[in-house]
């Protein structure tokens, strides 16, 4: 514990004596204060064994006595309650189902009554004709049919949860519910100017590691080389295969991917041409290690153990391999090539997750496989339904990760973009280019490896246009407490009067706010035009229309809803006076065109993939189109006017979420409705409680918009207010105007569309006082 000095001075008595210095606290101690402070250590000592029993005595009682004792009494008290509420239901139901029937026998039978006694008066009196025999045997008639008729009486299921269902999230699990987003234009990190050899270049990037300080580490496939690009630079370091093309040990042949061994701090790299999986130190390129040879290696991981998996694109299997020995265990596939669950076909990248899972990018089957440890099969779950650009299918998948929350991503290759698949979902979705094949930021050609940085931005290999890419996560951490507006909004267009000027509008009522160029677009509905505000310079402009009424293709007749078509950088107008949906383009108005016509379309919406939805407000019903078909698919609605969970009645406004549910404001029925995708009828989500003001109620809905907690805002137009709902719950909220129908700015009249910037504040086109009105976000 402490060694000897010369003469120094004690740290406690502060006396010149032969002292000896303590390792732990560094400071000089004459002999008596020595022990005296030893004394004091172990009197410390003795207190942390105390505490460290008293703790394992806590856990021996948590163990026996879970903490959670009182959300298992809420469980149970819910289940309880739940259950006498259902029964409850039951009873009165059945009740009813035996009371209906005995009323109906017991009218019968008093209108059988009255008859018999009519007939006995007859016969007394003697005195009767054709007319009074007639009445009779047609009262007789009514009232056999009434009793012998068919029951009308059924069960009917409301929309609204009869029971609220509960669930149990952890804290850790809070903060994530919602998936991660990204934003939509990525970021070039490495390469992106062409082809080359030269250190700013690129060669068919294909895997890739990214360390804590987000340098990475590329396999520059085409140059035969390993580089590292550190954060913000623009060339990049060779760390690997300086040397050329070949089989030395410091050169490396057309190298697929690598991974990073943290124990023995060093990369592994598959070196494919060479038939080898190659160790390279970060600093030392000399000190290369063949670690196993004769293996047609593609994809490389490495699990917490240590543990080396590579996969055989040649064999059609994956190994695991011990570091150092020589022997290897087979893990998934090696049951010939096919498309069996216990086989693969030129199985590409691989991922192992924390429970040893293993995950294949199975390339010539178009599919993702999940092989559990110790398993003689797999499951898909990606792909698995042929080759194919639908949501449902891959084309000979690449790079794969798996991220935290057990969502695949995976780098669909042939179609040029980067899917997302929860395990068990029957589709994926687009989060990465699928925009078509190309250079443009949010295009990709052939995407290779993929890889995550420590804040979860997303790193793609651009094989074809020789980059990497970056896409940065989107931060969105659950929000507990609502957004609030402020009450008194600004007029950001209009607001002094109808009229046909600039400054002016007449009954607007779509709307479209575009971000990028901090512009409104306005279908001024009653002057036939779509205007455009820049809302930095207040300047205004008319972009289509405005040339009077009329159905020629310069001209509009009550445009009622606008949207961007972003594939094809254009605005899509529903020109309802002339029963069609009509293209324009911003920078071009001659260059028009009739993309749906004899359709009384209200509102549009369109979804991530370019389908345009419509809302037939004559049919009651809502029509998907695949741009460029001349017939489209009921979605939603479709049997007749109604007001049953599968019919609508006048439907206007719609919006579409990233799940693909419709949400429709179904006017006339007074109600908001959502129709899954592939739903045969819907559910109600705001509304559904009769035409009036009440906070259970809603008065001829009209614009529509859905925010990404999933909470719905409606346009509740003869209330002339905006009102919020949040699916299941019996009742919104008022979040603007419902301060009567004047022109306050703390008032509305008649609202109609409704949209969101990108920093959270709610425009409202103010029909009846012919003005779009802002309200800021608190």
């Amino acid at each position: 514990m402490a060694t000897l000095n010369n003469k120094t001075q004690c740290f406690m008595c502060n006396k010149e004596k032969n002292t000896y210095t303590c390792k732990g606290c560094t400071n000089e101690f004459c002999f008596p204060h020595l022990t005296e402070h030893r004394q004091r250590i172990e009197t410390q000592l003795e207190a942390i064994i105390n505490d460290h029993d008293q703790f394992q005595q806590t856990i021996i009682q948590q163990k026996q006595n879970p903490p959670n004792s009182s959300l298992i009494q809420q469980i149970n008290q819910w289940e309880t309650n739940s259950i006498h509420q259902i029964q409850q239901t039951a009873e009165e139901c059945r009740e009813t189902v035996v009371k209906l029937p005995q009323k109906l026998i017991d009218d019968v039978q008093k209108k059988f009554v009255e008859l018999s006694q009519k007939l006995k008066e007859i016969r007394e009196e003697n005195e009767f004709n054709e007319i009074d025999l007639n009445n009779c045997q047609l009262k007789l008639k009514q009232i056999t049919e009434e009793l012998l008729q068919p029951s009308n009486i059924s069960i009917r299921q409301d929309s609204q949860e009869f029971i609220k269902k509960i669930s149990v999230i952890s804290s850790s699990e809070q903060i994530q519910i919602k998936k991660k987003r990204f934003q939509q234009s990525a970021i070039t990190v490495a390469g992106g100017i062409g082809k080359g050899q030269g250190l700013n270049q690129l060669c068919s990037p294909f895997g890739m590691f990214i360390n804590n300080d987000k340098s990475i580490y590329i396999t520059d496939y085409g140059n035969h080389r390993i580089v590292r690009w550190t954060l913000n630079s623009n060339t990049g370091q060779i760390i690997a295969g300086r040397n050329g093309q070949g089989n030395q040990n410091n050169q490396l042949y057309c190298p697929r991917d690598i991974v990073f061994d943290k124990k023995k701090n060093s990369f592994i790299i598959s070196d494919e041409g060479n038939r080898r999986v190659i160790r390279y130190s970060d600093q030392n390129e000399p000190n290369q290690q063949i670690l196993i040879s004769n293996i047609l290696c593609y994809g490389l991981a490495i699990d917490k153990n240590g543990f080396l998996y590579v996969c055989d694109c040649e064999n059609h299997e994956v190994r695991r391999w011990k570091q150092g020995d020589d022997r290897s265990d087979l893990v998934a596939g090696g049951n010939g090539k096919g498309n069996h669950l216990n086989q693969l076909d030129g199985a590409r990248y691989i991922f192992i997750d924390e429970d040893d899972s293993l995950y294949i990018s199975d390339n010539e089957n178009h599919r993702v496989m999940k092989w559990k440890k110790d398993a003689k099969e797999g499951i898909i779950v990606a792909g698995g339904n042929g080759n194919g650009d639908s949501l449902k299918q891959l084309s000979n998948p690449h790079g794969i990760i798996v991220d935290h929350l057990g969502q695949i991503y995976v780098a669909d290759c042939s179609n040029h973009r980067v899917m997302r698949w929860c395990e068990g979902g029957e589709e994926g979705e687009i989060v990465v280019g699928g925009n078509g094949k190309g250079n443009q930021l949010n295009q990709l050609i052939c995407p290779r490896g993929l890889s995550f940085d420590n804040e979860e931005n997303l790193y793609v290999a651009d094989y074809g246009n020789h980059r990497i890419q970056k896409k940065c996560f989107i931060l969105e951490e659950l929000q507990t407490k609502k957004n609030k507006f402020k009450q008194f909004a600004i007029t950001v267009a209009g607001g002094i009067g109808k009229g046909q000027g600039l400054n002016q509008l007449y009954c607007p009522q779509g709307i479209f706010i575009d971000d990028n160029n901090k512009s409104i677009y306005i279908a001024d509905s009653q002057n036939d035009r779509i205007v455009k505000l820049y809302l930095n310079s207040n300047t205004r402009e008319i972009i289509a229309g405005g040339n009077g009424i009329g159905n020629k293709i310069n001209q509009l007749f009550r445009p009622i809803d606008i949207i961007f078509d972003k594939e094809n950088n254009s605005f899509i107008i529903s020109d309802l006076g002339n029963r069609r949906i009509i293209r324009f383009y911003d920078q071009n108005q001659t260059n028009q065109q009739i993309i749906i016509s004899n359709i009384d379309c209200y509102g549009l919406t369109i979804d991530k993939n370019g389908f345009i939805y419509t809302s037939d407000c004559q049919n009651h019903e809502v029509i998907r189109w695949k741009q460029g078909d001349k017939k489209g698919e009921l979605v939603a609605g479709g049997n007749r006017q109604g007001n049953h969970l599968n019919q609508l009645n006048h439907p206007t406004y719609i919006f579409i979420d990233e799940d693909y549910s419709l949400y429709i404001s179904d006017s006339d029925n007074h109600r908001v409705m959502k129709w899954k995708k592939g739903a045969k009828e819907g559910i109600i989500v705001g509304g559904g409680n009769g035409e009036g003001d009440s906070l259970k109620q809603l008065d001829h809905p009209q614009g529509l918009f859905v925010d990404h907690l999933g909470q719905i805002y409606v346009a509740d137009y003869n209330n002339h207010r905006v009102m919020r709902w949040c699916e299941g719950n019996e009742e919104g909220e008022i979040v603007a105007g419902g301060n009567g129908e004047r022109n306050q700015s703390n008032q509305l009249n008649c609202p109609m569309g409704l949209s969101f910037d990108n920093v959270g504040n709610l425009y409202v086109v103010d029909q009846h006082n012919h003005r779009i009105r802002k309200y800021e976000k608190i």
